[in-house]
């Protein structure tokens, strides 16, 4: 699977601002998940991609989400596979 999937898939799973929860299209997060893919490698840490994650969600939303560095552990062993 490509690296924009799997970040895709986490971050649909993660949903930070409940937006698929409440009845948002699929493709929600598509343009925050294709920027995080572009900015993170598999060697990053957790910690590294979380900060990216939370950049990108505060770029586009205003404010960044909370429980990101949990996301980005589940992302971390998702791109190791």
């Amino acid at each position: 699977m490509d690296r924009y999937r799997i970040v895709k898939s986490c971050v649909d799973a993660w949903d930070p601002y409940g937006l698929l929860a409440g009845g948002a299209p699929g493709d929600e997060y598509d343009s925050e998940s294709r920027r995080i893919a572009e900015r993170i490698t598999e060697n990053a840490s957790a910690q590294e991609i979380a900060s990216v994650m939370e950049e990108v969600m505060d770029d586009s939303f205003g404010y960044a989400p909370h429980a990101a560095r949990e996301a980005a552990e589940q992302l971390k062993g998702l791109l190791m596979k």
